[in-house]
C-alpha cells in the first residue's frame, strides 16, 4: 500500500468519526446544510453534508483502492500529443489537447471526403494526448584518459565520454526514481 492509500484509509476514519461524533450529539447530518466563505469573501451555494461525506468518502475509497493515479503537477516532465502518425512533446497540457483535437478534425475531414469510418483508419485510434510520466536523461560516469588507455582500461580514444542512460521518472507514489538502462 502506498503512501498515498495509507493517506486515504486514515482520512475515512477521521471522517466517519466526524460523523459519528454528530451523530452522537443528535445531529441530523443526513439534513444538514451548509455554505463556507472563500478567503475573497465570496459564499458557495449550499451543500448538504451527508452528500459531500459520501463523495468524499467514495474518492478515498478509489485512492485506497489504487485505482488512479496521483501525480503531482510539479512533477510531470512534460505533455503528449499524437496526431495518429507523429507523437510530439508539449510545454502545456492546452497544446497538447489542442494538438490532438486538430488531427481529430484531420481525420473527420478526411474520413468524410472518402467515405471511410474510423475503424477502417488504425492511425485513427492512435490520437490522443496526456502527461509525460518520464523522460530519457544521461550522466557522464567517466571521461576516458591517457592513463585508462596506456593500462588497457578502455578500448576508446583519450576524451571518449562513458555515459549511462536512464529514465527521470516523476513522482507516482509519493517517491520520484531513476531507472537505469
Amino acid at each position: 500500500m502506498d503512501k498515498f492509500s495509507v493517506n486515504a484509509v486514515v482520512a475515512k476514519t477521521v471522517i466517519n468519526g466526524l460523523v459519528a461524533v454528530l451523530e452522537q450529539q443528535e445531529i441530523d447530518v443526513d439534513n444538514m446544510q451548509f455554505s463556507l466563505k472563500s478567503d475573497n469573501g465570496e459564499q458557495t451555494p449550499e451543500l448538504n453534508f451527508k452528500e459531500l461525506i459520501d463523495c468524499t468518502l467514495g474518492w478515498l475509497q478509489q485512492v485506497e483502492n489504487e485505482e488512479f493515479l496521483i501525480v503531482r503537477r510539479d512533477e510531470v516532465k512534460g505533455y503528449f500529443s499524437n496526431d495518429g502518425e507523429n507523437y510530439e512533446v508539449h510545454n502545456t497540457l492546452a497544446e497538447a489537447k489542442h494538438e490532438a483535437e486538430c488531427a481529430i478534425e484531420s481525420f473527420s475531414e478526411r474520413l468524410a471526403d472518402q467515405g471511410l469510418d474510423p475503424s477502417s483508419d488504425g492511425n485513427f485510434h492512435q490520437v490522443g494526448y496526456g502527461i509525460v510520466l518520464a523522460k530519457s536523461g544521461h550522466t557522464v560516469e567517466h571521461v576516458v584518459t591517457q592513463q585508462d588507455v596506456d593500462c588497457g582500461d578502455s578500448k576508446y580514444d583519450v576524451g571518449t565520454e562513458i555515459m549511462s542512460l536512464h529514465l527521470d521518472s516523476c513522482s507516482i507514489d509519493g517517491e520520484g526514481s531513476q531507472e537505469s538502462e
